[in-house]
C-alpha cells in the first residue's frame, strides 16, 4: 500500500518527528530527470529530511519534486506529511509507486545524521511515485536503519 512515512509511523503507533535538513531548487541530476521523465536541466526541489522516532534517528529521506508541480514549496510546513501536502495544496493525487530496496553501508553523511558508524548496514530505498494521471511526481531516496525498521511486502501469485 502506498503510504507516506508519516502514515506508516502512525499505523505502527509511533510518534514521528521530522527535521528538515535542507530544501533547495536545483537542475535535476541526470538520474532524477530520467526517473521523473523530465528534460535535462529541469528544476526540481530537493528536500532532505531526517525522520526521528522516540528521539532516535530512523531514516534520512531525500525527495526530488518537479518544481513546476509544486511552486513555492518553501512556504509550507515540511515537517509533516509531504504526501498530504502534495494532495491538498497542489492537487496531486498520489496513486501508485515503484520501490527498489537494497542493503548497503551508510555513507559518512548518512552515518552522521543517523548517529551510527560509517559503513553500518542500512536499507536503501528508491521510490518513484506517480499521480492518478500517471505523471511522475516524486523520486525519493531513503536510507533506513536496518535494526530499527522493517519493510513488509505482500506477494500474490497469479496463475
Amino acid at each position: 500500500q502506498l503510504v507516506s512515512t508519516t502514515e506508516a509511523m502512525r499505523l505502527r503507533g509511533w510518534t514521528l518527528v521530522t527535521k528538515v535538513i535542507h530544501l533547495i531548487t536545483i537542475h535535476a541530476p541526470p538520474h532524477v530527470a530520467r526517473a521523473l521523465e523530465l528534460a535535462p536541466e529541469t528544476n526540481v526541489h530537493e528536500l532532505q529530511r531526517l525522520r526521528i522516532v522516540e528521539q532516535v534517528p530512523l531514516s534520512v529521506q531525500t525527495a526530488y519534486l518537479p518544481a513546476h508541480l509544486c511552486p513555492n514549496l518553501e512556504e509550507n510546513d515540511l515537517t509533516s506529511s509531504l504526501y498530504r501536502l502534495l494532495e491538498t495544496r497542489y492537487n496531486l493525487r498520489l496513486w501508485t509507486g515503484q520501490e527498489t530496496l537494497r542493503a548497503r553501508g551508510a555513507t559518512q553523511d548518512e552515518a552522521r545524521l543517523l548517529q551510527v558508524r560509517k559503513g553500518t548496514p542500512v536499507m536503501s530505498a528508491e521510490r518513484l511515485t506517480y499521480s492518478s494521471t500517471g505523471t511522475p511526481v516524486e523520486y525519493l531516496e531513503s536510507v533506513w536503519c536496518g535494526d530499527r525498521y522493517d519493510f513488509k511486502v505482500t506477494l500474490t501469485r497469479s496463475l
